[in-house]
């Protein structure tokens, strides 16, 4: 049986090595520097989300046992179906399902071990998209923003999801503040 992760290395290893023959090609064409940057970036995008995916895949599905224990002491059970999760990398969207823990189906989640060992944001877009993402809204609108990240990266976030990740980022300012003004005054 050949396991998805085994499925996306082997992709992995394909992008490469086109990559690589991309390089060769354009060497013995002499083809023009900026075509090269174009196709050297689109590649290097396409072997981040494939190496983005084999690492979420390499985690499973986050199944430790039928029950795990919260910090407090309570203990929640496995819930039988697996649950959908949205990753929004500076590479692309992926999908994936993972086992959650919690008293039951309609009730709150109680804990994803998958998503702590990945420490995955609360949201679903990534630090690092989070990071460049409000990099630009600090200095130009949301939707110019958003243009210019899809154009850099060839990903599309609504003006509503830039505009939700500033509030929720403003929302920790203050948290920051306290606890930065104790180490550093």
């Amino acid at each position: 049986m050949i396991h998805k992760e085994e499925i996306s290395l082997a992709n992995l290893d394909a992008s490469i090595e086109d990559l690589k023959l991309f390089l060769k090609a354009s060497a013995s064409q002499g083809e023009d520097i900026d075509k090269v940057e174009r196709g050297l970036f689109k590649r290097l995008l396409s072997i981040g989300f494939l190496g983005v995916q084999a690492h979420i895949e390499a985690q499973g599905t986050g199944d430790v046992g039928e029950t795990i224990a919260l910090p407090d002491g309570r203990e929640v059970k496995r819930l039988e179906a697996l649950h959908p999760r949205r990753y929004v990398s500076i590479f692309g969207e992926h999908q994936f399902e993972r086992c959650v823990y919690g008293t039951r189906e309609t009730q709150k989640i109680e804990a994803v071990p998958v998503d702590a060992r990945l420490n995955l944001p609360e949201g679903e877009f990534s630090y690092v998209l989070q990071d460049w993402d409000q990099s630009f809204c600090v200095q130009t609108p949301f939707r110019q923003s958003g243009s210019s990240i899809e154009r850099i990266l060839n990903l599309q976030q609504s003006v509503r999801s830039l505009e939700h990740m500033n509030q929720d980022m403003a929302a920790e300012v203050e948290l920051f503040r306290k606890n930065w003004g104790q180490i550093y005054f």
